[in-house]
């Protein structure tokens, strides 16, 4: 299934393509296999799995055991928290706050992880 424009509020399952200036507000589960373009998602949770976010894509606030894999181009991840994955950063990718037990793995010199306020104590 592909998103390509407008506001939507959840995907529960499935497997999706999000694309354009498609906006989708709550992702609990399922596989999203490509997020590209202008496209952003918010509040991605549970077993949610994102594959492919490329272009300058936008992601927000990702937790519980949720998964992003292959972050590419200009896209933005924001607010990383609980047991989540990001996997495979590369060129100028910017993952921002990482907090709890999130894990950022295999990213590249170019790709950013900027922590939290709470990490810079000392």
């Amino acid at each position: 299934m592909i998103l390509k424009d407008g506001n939507h509020d959840l995907i529960v399952d499935g497997c999706w393509i999000v694309a354009g200036t498609a906006r989708v507000r709550d992702v609990r589960s399922g596989r999203i296999v490509r997020v590209q373009d202008s496209a952003q998602i918010h509040n991605v949770r549970g077993s949610a799995q994102i594959h492919n976010v490329w272009g300058s894509a936008q992601i927000h606030n990702v937790w519980g055991s949720a998964q992003i894999h292959n972050v590419r181009g200009s896209a933005l991840i924001h607010n990383v928290c609980d047991s989540a994955l990001i996997h495979d950063v590369c060129d100028l990718a910017l993952i921002h706050n990482v907090c709890g037990s999130a894990v950022l793995l295999d990213n590249s010199a170019k790709a950013h992880a900027m922590p939290t306020v709470n990490d810079h104590q000392g």
